[in-house]
């Protein structure tokens, strides 16, 4: 480096323009760095609020599922016993012939010779046949063939009274088995609305947690981007800083070059004071020997002289 003091102060100008240069830099990479650690913090904290949203939907989602499969053992519980109850017959002897339905022109009349064949052999009206015949015996007043007869009635009535209360049991017996797999149907039913229902939350939780990771895969790669920023900004800061160390003391090395020929210059003034101070000293004590008559002047530099 020069000694020049002109060439030295230009390069401590130059040196102290570069320093505002880096520190100006400096600022700006330190923003730009911050920036991007607050932008990448940003991502991070939205990452783990759809990480516990996941998490939470995960939770609903099992126990939906968990709602469901118990749902499905119990509607399949309930079929088994609907199986059980009343099982499912053939369908073609269920389903009567031609023959066997009433046509469209005689359906009325049918309905109407059904229902009084029906009242005919209910027990009810049995039981009445046969109290009135009892009671045309046991008043009397018939032949002994015709109580014959009617005792032959009886018996035929009994018997048809009893094949009737069977029958009346029977039908009391498949009423209440049909209102009991009535229910049970409607149970079943009701399990499956339930099975559809949970399950279709589920479905709807289990997209719905496929969609957050999506948008936390886009927030990871947009994090690591903030990051690798953030990185590459405190490289570079870190290199402007060590740079501007540099300078500050290559400031410092050019200031003490200067200070030197600060202190070198303030020497040689005083040298040569002192030697013009002693040139005029001896000037008066020449003139004092030659009986010459001094001055103010003269007088001052001979008191100088004695300071020193």
């Amino acid at each position: 480096m020069t000694t020049n003091p002109k060439e030295l102060a230009q390069a401590l100008n130059d040196k102290r323009a570069a320093i505002n240069a880096s520190k100006q830099k400096l600022d700006e990479v330190h923003k730009l760095k911050e920036d991007a650690f607050h932008q990448r913090q940003q991502f991070s904290n939205q990452i783990r609020a759809l990480i516990q949203k996941i998490k939470e939907l995960k939770q609903k989602r099992d126990s939906f599922t968990s709602e469901v499969k118990d749902l499905k053992q119990k509607r399949d519980t309930t079929h088994k016993e609907i199986q059980k109850t009343a099982p499912v017959k053939d369908p073609k002897a269920q389903t009567p012939t031609p023959a066997q339905r009433p046509t469209p022109q005689h359906s009325h009349s049918y309905s109407s010779h059904s229902s009084h064949q029906n009242f005919k052999s209910s027990p009810g009206y049995l039981k009445k046949q046969m109290e009135k015949l009892e009671t045309t015996i046991e008043t009397g007043g018939i032949t002994f063939t015709k109580e014959k007869e009617l005792m032959k009635k009886i018996k035929q009535l009994k018997k048809e009274l009893q094949q009737a209360t069977i029958a009346r049991q029977e039908q009391n017996a498949a009423r209440e088995l049909s209102h009991k797999v009535y229910g049970l149907n409607k149970e079943a039913e009701t399990y499956h609305h339930l099975v559809m229902h949970k399950a279709s939350e589920s479905q709807k939780m289990h997209k719905e947690i496929l969609e957050i990771a999506k948008q936390i895969d886009e927030l990871k790669l947009k994090e690591k981007e903030a990051f690798d920023k953030f990185s590459t900004l405190k490289t570079q800061f870190n290199e402007i800083n060590n740079q501007l160390k540099g300078q500050l003391d290559e400031t410092g090395s050019i200031r003490k070059q200067l200070d030197e020929h600060d202190q070198e210059r303030s020497r040689d003034k005083k040298q040569k004071q002192r030697m013009s101070l002693d040139e005029m000293r001896k000037a008066v004590m020449e003139k004092l020997r030659s009986g010459g008559k001094l001055t103010n002047d003269d007088l001052k530099v001979m008191q100088m002289g004695n300071k020193d």
